[in-house]
């Protein structure tokens, strides 16, 4: 994936996750839900990375075989 189309899934998913916000009525005024979305927003570059990588990589199961296959020959 390029930064460009990583910024624009970025960007998508920010403008989802305030509309749901403010479609739940999280806080009865919109620019305290605005405030509330950028200060809990900061990580989400980073969760989307990891989850990305998570997709692609499946590290946790590559991880999990190897520790299985070296409790076998232990």
């Amino acid at each position: 994936m390029s930064v460009e189309n990583f910024d624009d899934l970025l960007e998508r998913v920010s403008q989802e996750r305030l509309q749901s916000l403010l479609a739940a009525q999280v806080l009865w005024d919109a620019d305290r839900t605005e405030r509330l979305h950028e200060n809990t927003s900061k990580d989400l570059a980073e969760h989307r990375c990891i989850t990305l990588l998570y997709h692609r990589q499946y590290m946790m199961q590559e991880v999990l075989g190897a520790v299985l296959v070296w409790n076998k020959g232990a």
